[in-house]
């Protein structure tokens, strides 16, 4: 799934048919993997975790500091404890 949604995005930016996209996809990987190795794949991933961490947080700073009902930490601790007390955990 993850690889036939990868293309599909592809395909549909570029105009690339989708079964090209497939097999091309794969090609980018195998390529820095024998050049660098095992090695290029570590540090390749390490740096899509990184970058996905940052968009993670960038995304959810933004949304808590703009919502106008998350605006404050106090108001976050509220929503919190109504919820916790509306339909507590056992």
């Amino acid at each position: 799934m993850l690889l036939a949604g990868g293309s599909a995005t592809v395909a549909d930016l570029t105009g690339m048919h989708p079964v090209a996209a497939i097999l091309l996809l794969p090609l980018g990987v195998v390529v820095y993997t024998l050049f660098g190795g095992i090695k290029a794949t570590f540090l390749t991933d390490y740096a899509h975790t990184v970058v996905l961490i940052i968009i993670i947080i960038i995304f959810g700073f933004s949304t808590w500091a703009t919502s106008h009902k998350l605006g404050s930490p106090g108001v976050v601790w509220d929503i919190i404890t109504k919820v916790a007390e509306e339909s507590p955990v056992e």
